[in-house]
């Protein structure tokens, strides 16, 4: 009888502790169709971070062919690179956008941070030096298959007096 008790509590405190095993996933929130498994979010192909927040920035890279409206004309040869940029936050780099030119190095490299699919470049002035004041870039941009559309703004002075180019840019991946 005392064996019987004493199997019936071992069964029922068993019961009890696994019953009570808490949920991993209880207050994990995945973005972007991510899927919780063990307190873990595992994210779609298109998507990476510790919640599925940030759009992967694998998607962006390559060599673009770029047109522009809004605010001038290039050649038609102007190509724009995106490289991976640094950083615990996906960024990216968009080498050559508008095809302005920096004093001493001529490339002009935007940095856009990456999130839901598309990209935000955040208010940055770039290509400073002692004669120049540098060129003030700002905007976002939205990719759908091989195209990515930058809508952008950069301010810069041009003999004494600021300018500001309102552009979109047409980049298709070459």
């Amino acid at each position: 009888m005392k064996f019987v008790n004493f199997s019936c509590l071992l069964l029922l405190t068993s019961i009890y502790f696994i019953g009570c095993k808490a949920d991993p996933c209880k207050d994990i929130e995945c973005q972007n169709g991510g899927t919780c498994v063990e307190g873990i979010c595992e994210c779609p192909e298109d998507f990476e971070g510790i919640s599925c927040e940030y759009a992967s920035i694998t998607a962006f890279l390559g060599t673009y062919d770029a047109s522009y409206t809004g605010c001038f004309a290039v050649g038609p040869d102007h190509q724009v690179a995106i490289a991976e940029g640094a950083g615990a936050v996906p960024t990216i780099h968009l080498i050559g956008l508008g095809d302005y030119e920096c004093p001493g190095s001529n490339e002009v490299r935007v940095e856009a941070v990456v999130a839901q699919g598309g990209l935000e470049i955040p208010v940055q002035t770039i290509c400073t030096d002692i004669s120049f004041s540098g060129y003030t870039f700002s905007g976002q941009g939205a990719k759908q298959g091989d195209t990515l559309t930058v809508t952008f703004q950069v301010s810069y002075e041009v003999d004494g007096a600021t300018r500001t180019d309102n552009c979109t840019a047409t980049l298709i991946k070459a």
